[in-house]
């Protein structure tokens, strides 16, 4: 489903949005359907992102992402426009582009200390057509592109035509140009195989959240299989499981629906809780650490949409012990649940097979009984 709204950009590895025609990050998606231009639902705007976050070699952070100053040919998926210029102050070697003169005309002031038209003298017409002379002299109409419309990124860039680099093509013909291409694709082939590898190893000093870094995920998870560990969070959808997995694998994923709508249930009861409480109790709910007072007191949330929203993440964390706790095949991250623990998840499992089993009962009593009716009904005509 995910393939109908977006398509993955093999040059840059970015997502890019097939009616907007601009990138969208991975973490953004869910928020972008959702916005007036496409109107999606929650829950489908939700599955859409959970898919394409699964997608291998995508482009996930700012970091990894580096806008290059021009590209030989248009990006596919991304809008070009006609009406980019391309600043040629100091022979060319500037690389900035944009579409508005206004624009130019500030990038000049800022980057090169030029502001057009600061010479004295002349007026009227001589004097506009120095300041046309100095504009043409500085910059150039091309064709550009750019990944993101706003924020970090966004900045546009040059597309070239093969007209423009017909040097650079003989250049790259000669056999040094043939080894450093073939250089590049070899490096180019590891690097997509290592991205493509969903494999969690040891972050780097300079991980890009250092939350992760101070709590200890990255260790805690490594050598485990990204992809595997974000399927074990995702929502049950019982439908599906039901025509596609074996009758044993269906019924665990009934329990887990079932847990999963408890916890949602919970999320619902604890908003009616918090908005019957006094400000008092509510003042002691939020704090955090004993020694220290807060001045806000904690607040319910005002719609089911928020409630929703917000107990996901909880709804998720019980996905994941219902399915690390059960017999499974992947490698799942090594942790221990203490006595109290383990007898609270005994007995939530507990209930919920229960529950489970109770639905089960009554669809086989309500079958049998359409079909006592159908036998009366049977006897009653040929009594008649």
């Amino acid at each position: 489903m995910a393939s109908k709204y977006f398509q993955h950009s093999s040059e840059s590895q970015v997502v890019v949005c097939k009616t907007c025609q601009y990138a969208v990050w991975p973490a953004q998606i869910e928020g972008h359907l959702k916005n007036r231009q496409h109107g999606m639902s929650r829950k489908q705007a939700t599955s859409i992102s959970e898919e394409v976050q699964q997608w291998p070699g995508v482009t996930r952070f700012p970091s990894e992402l580096e806008v290059p100053p021009f590209v030989d040919t248009a990006i596919d998926g991304i809008a070009v426009w006609d009406d980019g210029l391309k600043c040629e102050w100091g022979e060319g070697e500037c690389t900035h582009v944009c579409r508005r003169i206004d624009s130019m005309k500030e990038h000049w002031r800022i980057a090169h200390k030029f502001s057009v038209g600061q010479t004295r003298g002349g007026s009227g017409m001589l004097r506009k057509e120095d300041i046309e002379r100095q504009i043409s002299g500085h910059c150039r109409r091309v064709q550009c592109q750019r990944f993101f419309v706003q924020k970090g990124h966004s900045r546009f860039f040059e597309v070239r035509s093969q007209n423009d680099h017909r040097d650079e093509a003989a250049v790259r013909n000669t056999d040094d140009g043939q080894v450093w291409s073939q250089a590049w694709q070899r490096a180019s082939q590891h690097y997509n195989t290592i991205r493509a590898d969903n494999t969690i190893r040891t972050g780097a000093i300079d991980e890009v959240n250092p939350w992760l870094r101070r709590t200890g995920w990255v260790p805690f998870l490594e050598g485990c299989n990204g992809r595997e560990i974000l399927q074990s969070i995702r929502e049950p959808v019982i439908s599906e499981v039901e025509d596609t997995v074996k009758e044993g694998d269906g019924r665990d994923e009934k329990v887990a629906a079932t847990v999963w709508q408890a916890m949602r249930e919970v999320a619902s009861i604890s908003q009616i809780t918090v908005s019957r409480s006094g400000v008092m109790l509510r003042f002691e709910a939020i704090r955090t650490e004993s020694n220290k007072i807060s001045y806000h007191p904690l607040e319910p949330y005002q719609d089911r949409t928020q409630i929703g929203r917000q107990g996901r993440a909880w709804q998720q964390i019980m996905m994941f012990f219902v399915r690390t706790q059960r017999q499974h095949q992947w490698r799942s991250p090594n942790y221990r649940l203490n006595q109290r623990q383990k007898r609270a998840f005994e007995r939530l499992m507990t209930l919920a097979q229960q529950s489970v089993d109770e639905c089960v009962d009554e669809d086989v009593l309500c079958e049998s009984s359409e079909s006592s009716d159908e036998e009366d009904d049977r006897n009653c005509r040929h009594i008649r």
